[in-house]
């Protein structure tokens, strides 16, 4: 194979790639919309998680105040924040964080 057949042959392979490369874009992008509501939530939850970590007391609060609207018993809240709490001490040890 000679230079010119050779160089016009990494053309068409770079062409190729090329188009490739902005099919992969294009999917991409779609993914990205399909996905960016999903992500805003997940946005909120962590940015939530954060806030009452750093403020617990908020947390006994907002607990407080769920317990009280709606009218659920005491108990019932306190098994999921014991709950909670367990789950928090299980992944705070394996290096899992939430960051905003």
């Amino acid at each position: 194979m000679n230079y010119h057949a050779r160089r016009l042959e990494i053309i068409r392979e770079r062409e190729r790639l090329l188009t490739r490369c902005d099919m992969q874009r294009t999917d991409l992008a779609i993914m990205a919309r399909q996905s960016q509501g999903m992500l805003k939530v997940i946005d909120h939850v962590v940015a939530v998680v954060n806030y009452f970590r750093r403020n617990p007391m908020m947390l006994g609060a907002a607990m407080a105040a769920l317990a009280v609207i709606q009218r659920r018993s005491l108990w019932g809240w306190v098994r999921r924040a014991f709950m909670l709490w367990r789950a928090y001490r299980a992944f705070r040890g394996t290096g899992f964080r939430l960051r905003a």
